[in-house]
C-alpha cells in the first residue's frame, strides 16, 4: 500500500488541470509513523505556501517541514502550531512551561510536535504571506473534490484545524450555517463524514498575541475531545 503522500501525489498528478497545470506544493502528512500514533489525528488546513517564486514542483514541501522538527531554527509559521499541539497533548501543561530560561519559545522541547500533524494548503500553488481572498476561493470552489479527497479518503484526520479557512471550508465541504455547531467555549466546527472541523486563527496571526492564543487552545481542545 502506497503511504499517505505517495497517494496524495498520485491524486494532484491525475488532477494537475484543476490547478491550472502550475507547479503544485505537493502536502499532506509531515511523519507518517508519528501521525498515526498521534492522540488525536490532526490537520491544518491553510490557504497556501508561502512561496512566491515557486517556479517547479515543490515535492519535498512535506520533508521541509519535518527537517524543522529537528532544526535549530523554526519558520515563524509553526511555533504556534507546536504549542495549540502541545496544548492538545498535555493539558496540564501551562504556557510558561513552553517557554526556556530567558522566556522565549522553547523550540528544542517543543519542535517535534510538527511530526505529529498533517498539512492541506486549500491553494496547491504558490502563494506569498498575504493571501487573495479571490485566489482562495477560485481554489476551494474548483478543486473542492480533489480537497474533500486528499483530507477524508486519504488522510482520514480525527481533527481539522482551519487556520483561518473555516468559511473557505464551509464551501469546499458544502456546509450550511445551520450546520454550524458551538462548544461551549463559544468555538465553531461543523462535522462532515465523522471528522470535526474547527474554526481557528491561522498560526501567524500576529494581532493576538501568543500566549493568548495558547490559552484560547487550552480552552477549546477539551471541548474537542469529547466529541471523539
Amino acid at each position: 500500500m502506497d503511504s499517505i503522500n505517495q497517494e496524495i501525489a498520485t491524486l494532484f498528478e491525475y488532477n494537475r488541470s484543476c490547478f491550472d497545470n502550475k507547479p503544485i506544493a505537493f502536502d499532506g502528512v509531515v511523519d507518517e509513523e508519528s501521525f498515526n500514533k498521534s492522540q488525536i489525528k490532526t490537520i491544518f488546513l491553510l490557504k497556501e505556501v508561502n512561496y512566491p517564486d515557486m517556479d517547479t514542483d515543490w515535492t519535498d514541501f512535506m520533508e521541509s517541514i519535518r527537517e524543522q522538527a529537528f532544526s535549530a531554527s523554526i519558520y515563524k509559521t509553526w511555533p504556534n502550531v507546536c504549542l495549540w499541539m502541545e496544548a492538545m497533548k498535555n493539558e496540564n501543561t501551562n504556557y510558561m512551561d513552553c517557554m526556556d530560561e530567558n522566556g522565549y519559545f522553547d523550540t528544542k522541547k517543543l519542535q517535534k510536535n510538527l511530526l505529529d500533524i498533517g498539512i492541506v494548503n486549500i491553494k496547491k500553488t504558490a502563494g506569498g504571506g498575504s493571501s487573495k481572498y479571490e485566489e482562495i476561493a477560485y481554489a476551494a470552489n474548483k478543486c473542492k473534490d480533489i480537497i474533500k479527497a486528499e483530507i477524508e479518503d486519504i488522510i482520514k484526520p480525527q481533527l481539522v484545524i482551519c487556520g483561518g479557512t473555516f468559511d473557505f471550508a464551509k464551501t469546499i465541504f458544502e456546509i450550511k450555517n445551520e450546520d454550524i455547531k458551538i462548544f461551549p467555549s463559544g468555538a465553531e466546527y461543523f462535522i462532515h463524514r465523522g471528522i470535526i472541523y474547527l474554526r481557528f486563527a491561522h498560526p501567524i496571526w500576529y494581532s493576538v498575541n501568543r500566549n493568548i492564543l495558547y490559552a484560547y487552545a487550552k480552552t477549546v481542545f477539551p471541548d474537542v475531545k469529547k466529541l471523539l
